[in-house]
């Protein structure tokens, strides 16, 4: 029962090595549609290179369908976003008043360009970065509330670094919003970390007086964890400038849903602006995800959302620190 098997070369097996060494890929995927060469794309190195000499072509005809074309508007959409954001980024060059510090420097100039941004912190430094970019904003003499929303094991950073600062008000709890005007600091701006666990606390009136206001900037600092799963993310919170704060993300990638909530968020005020519901970037969500299509959208879709996360001119990302 205990002994190993013992594996024997045979003539059959030679024969089936060296079709597979040969052109039998090229041949046997030109058959094969889109569905089936991003599967076959997967089995090594060769079948991908085979299937990608055939990919444009299926691609071509798969985003002529109705609903695959509504996502790939979408995505020249934000290809043309990001183009245009990347060369702006680069007339602009750093800004001065933050040279020390070239992370703050780059919240800074994408806040001017009024996108958000995705941070991929593998430590905590873009923390204190981005509370130098806090005091410049009010430098300017930006007025209004921000919100930090944390994951419980990322909170105590936030709270750290604006620790001992004026403006810093602590959690919810310590300092209650009233709902109105006298929220609002005078001038500059006033700054609340809390955990999610916090917001699941507050009173239903404090969840509505949180709703109501409009922030300035709202963080949200996920980590490891998913940020679509957060208290009140869902629920409309209104904010001039969203940044979301993460861990790095895993090899394969965020899962759809996580994904296209992050795009989604970050994407929020541009698409508001434009008129344009958010509904376009679910739009995976009209097909049958059991079909061959449902299937391969959803695929496309996340990868293109997860390569945009990672490597968009709204990305900022911060390598670990070496010890």
């Amino acid at each position: 029962m205990n002994a190993k098997r013992r594996l024997e070369r045979t003539p059959l097996a030679d024969a089936a090595g060296i079709l597979l060494a040969g052109d039998l890929a090229p041949r046997l995927l030109d058959h094969f549609d889109y569905h089936e060469l991003a599967l076959a794309s997967r089995v090594s190195r060769r079948w991908r290179d085979a299937a990608a000499r055939l990919e444009v072509p299926r691609k071509r005809d798969f985003f002529a369908r109705p609903i695959p074309s509504q996502f790939m508007k979408l995505a020249v959409r934000l290809t043309g976003l990001n183009l245009q954001v990347a060369r702006e980024l680069e007339e602009m060059g750093p800004e001065p008043a933050l040279n020390a510090d070239p992370t703050a420097s780059r919240f800074s100039r994408l806040w001017e360009q009024a996108v958000c941004s995705h941070v991929v912190d593998a430590g905590v430094t873009s923390v204190a970065s981005y509370v130098a970019f806090i005091e410049y904003a009010a430098s300017r003499e930006v007025t209004g509330l921000v919100l930090v929303v944390a994951k419980y094991d990322e909170v105590d950073k936030w709270n750290a670094a604006f620790q001992g600062k004026d403006y810093f008000c602590g959690d919810l709890d310590a300092e209650p919003l009233r709902g109105n005007a006298t929220d609002l600091p005078d001038s500059g701006l006033r700054v609340y970390v809390c955990s999610e666990a916090c917001l699941l606390l507050q009173s239903h009136l404090q969840r509505r007086r949180i709703l109501r206001h409009r922030w300035q900037f709202l963080v949200v600092d996920a980590g490891a964890h998913r940020a679509s799963a957060m208290s009140l993310l869902d629920d409309e919170i209104r904010a001039e400038t969203c940044h979301i704060f993460s861990r790095p993300l895993p090899r394969a990638g965020l899962d759809l849903e996580e994904a296209t909530f992050r795009v989604r968020l970050l994407m929020k005020s541009i698409y508001r602006h434009a008129g344009l519901s958010q509904s376009v970037f679910e739009v995976w969500q009209e097909t049958d995800g059991d079909t061959r299509e449902g299937k391969y959208l959803r695929w496309l879709v996340q990868r293109d959302f997860n390569r945009r996360l990672t490597s968009d001119a709204t990305t900022v990302t911060i390598a670990a620190q070496s010890q």
